[in-house]
């Protein structure tokens, strides 16, 4: 079962330390990118809020569990790159009944100029 997301500042427990190694970089405005099955059969839309060369956190408006294996579709702004990345859900949660937040992990890490076309750099 996919939990209620905490929102920012109100959680009772203690702060952890920043894990990622990567830079991640917010999207804004946010990435609208497909979500597919590995076969390819479209499963919905999604935003991307942010990304890394490692992972994006997405929100939709369908629910994905916890290590669900993805196809992702993601577009740069100019329309210069079409990118099919498959991708892992590494954590889920709900936000008041409008939608899910994911955290996902690529297979493989993007590289810098593709990094760099999809936040329109």
């Amino acid at each position: 079962m996919i939990k209620p997301c905490v929102p920012v500042g109100t959680s009772c427990l203690p702060q952890l330390s920043e894990r990622r190694q990567l830079i991640r970089f917010p999207l804004q405005p946010p990435l609208p990118c497909l979500v597919l099955s590995p076969e390819g059969k479209l499963l919905c839309m999604a935003v991307a809020e942010d990304l890394s060369a490692a992972g994006l956190r997405l929100f939709v408006r369908r629910p994905f569990e916890p290590d669900a294996t993805l196809l992702l579709e993601l577009d740069s702004r100019t329309g210069t790159l079409r990118l099919p990345v498959p991708a892992k859900v590494t954590h889920a949660c709900v936000e008041d009944g409008r939608g899910y937040w994911l955290g996902v992990e690529l297979a493989g890490r993007l590289r810098e100029q593709e990094v760099r076309a999809l936040i329109g750099g």
